[in-house]
């Protein structure tokens, strides 16, 4: 069967995902984290798009970017073909370095775009890489906050500007709001919450799952892959976004939907959870649009 066309378009902002094969570790040092980040600034000149995130983990990477044409196909599959071949060579290696294709999202709102960037920039400490977003030195924070990154041609504003009309307060908004993702402060009425954010936390709520535990870093999260497949039968709520905010293939969001509707299927008290669960975030979403409309 043929592959479904990506839907790209002039202008759109992309949340794109791609993994090592096999979850194989694609930066092994800090020689191949550079090479990469040369790489995408190539890129960056070759396709004429923004990057306003980034964020490298070992053995996958999160971008956010803004295509003025409709390339992210042609872009993404330069990059990561020309910095696969540069890695094998480097190490020796043959096969391929990532999975066969990349998972990307249209960011369509900016309470999403805004939720995009402060899950990448604090998917290193979730990973226990660090304490501290800051500490981190492949991604994109600290351009957020007043520092310096010459490595690669980061465009923040475009973010920034959706927390103030002033300038001067939107650094230091934006740490408040990545403080509160750090200290656990995810309700379903958050300013700034992703659709996706607010219908995982009354999922969680629901279940009587603490929110940390999603974003625990187990060889199988089972929190995560519950939550994702909960939310595949949430109305509004498209296998691509849920996707691409998770960082995993659209492949494994339906995977997990089957999963949970195959075992309720033989379970009438795991029916029974699933429909308060999706309940739950279907009702977190109506009020959320509610207050947006109200406001």
């Amino acid at each position: 069967m043929p592959r479904p066309r990506r839907n790209a378009h002039d202008g759109a902002i992309y949340h794109v995902t791609i993994h090592g094969n096999d979850d194989e570790m694609v930066f092994r040092g800090a020689q191949d984290y550079y090479a990469y980040l040369e790489q995408l600034t190539r890129t960056i000149r070759r396709y004429v798009f923004t990057l306003l995130a980034y964020g490298l983990m070992t053995n996958h990477i999160h971008l956010v970017v803004r295509t003025p044409q409709a390339n992210i196909s042609v872009a993404m599959q330069w990059l990561h073909g020309c910095y696969a071949a540069l890695f094998n060579r480097r190490h020796g290696r043959r096969g391929h370095l990532f999975r066969d294709r990349f998972s990307s999202s249209i960011i369509d709102s900016d309470e999403y775009l805004l939720e995009s960037t402060r899950y990448i920039h604090l998917n290193p400490v979730r990973a226990g890489l660090v304490l501290r977003p800051e500490d981190y030195r492949w991604s994109s924070y600290p351009r957020y906050v007043g520092g310096i990154d010459e490595l690669v041609p980061v465009e923040p504003d475009l973010v920034l500007a959706l927390l103030s009309e002033n300038p001067e307060r939107r650094e230091s908004l934006y740490q408040r709001f990545i403080e509160d993702g750090l200290a656990g402060r995810w309700t379903p009425k958050q300013e700034g919450m992703s659709p996706i954010a607010t219908a995982a936390a009354a999922v969680l709520g629901a279940a009587g799952i603490p929110y940390h535990a999603l974003f625990r870093q187990t060889p199988r999260n089972r929190t995560r892959t519950l939550v994702i497949g909960v939310l595949r039968g949430v109305e509004g709520l498209s296998t691509t976004e849920i996707a691409g905010y998770f960082g995993v293939l659209p492949h494994a969001v339906m995977t997990a939907a089957w999963r949970l509707a195959r075992g309720a299927s033989h379970d009438p008290q795991i029916a029974e959870r699933l429909a308060l669960m999706r309940a739950a975030a279907t009702a977190a979403l109506k009020s959320s649009a509610d207050g947006v409309h109200e406001a």
